[in-house]
């Protein structure tokens, strides 16, 4: 090994034996040892809102043991209207969430990918999953045997 060689392999380990470095490696590995160490039942696989199961391990969604076959976004807006049942979410909500737009465009491209899910989540049963609420956003709500509340309306 000449000089040159040797000063390198000094300089490449004075580097990697940064404390900046050592701390990081460590921080990184104590967050991989947390996660390992949490229960496995942890996350939820499969969401269910009344008869409607989307599995996000498998990718299938069903209601009432009909299989619904969904494009990628449109499993993706459901899974984010599932997490959030019964609670109103607005088309910005969506647009940075489901989307991952930095803005809220003026268009109805929300409006159209919820009429497709709407049809193939409500085809052939009688109550909607599905709400409107003019000027705010949509309410995913499992249907009961009761009415929705008077502030959903469902669009027709």
């Amino acid at each position: 090994m000449n000089v040159t060689e040797y000063h390198e392999t000094s300089h490449a380990r004075e580097r990697d034996m940064n404390p900046a470095n050592v701390a990081a490696v460590a921080e990184l590995l104590s967050r991989v040892e947390a996660l390992l160490q949490r229960p496995t039942d942890v996350r939820e696989t499969v969401l269910s809102v009344g008869s409607l199961q989307l599995d996000l391990v498998t990718r299938t969604v069903s209601r009432n043991g009909r299989t619904i076959n969904l494009l990628p976004r449109e499993f993706r807006l459901l899974a984010y209207l599932m997490r959030r049942q019964g609670q109103l979410v607005t088309r910005a909500m969506l647009f940075r969430e489901v989307w991952k737009y930095k803005f809220v465009p003026e268009s109805n491209l929300v409006d159209v990918h919820i009429g497709r899910l709407r049809r193939k989540i409500d085809r052939s049963e009688k109550a909607p999953m599905i709400y409107s609420i003019r000027g705010q956003g949509f309410v995913l709500h499992a249907p009961a045997n009761t009415r929705p509340p008077r502030e959903i309306a469902a669009d027709a």
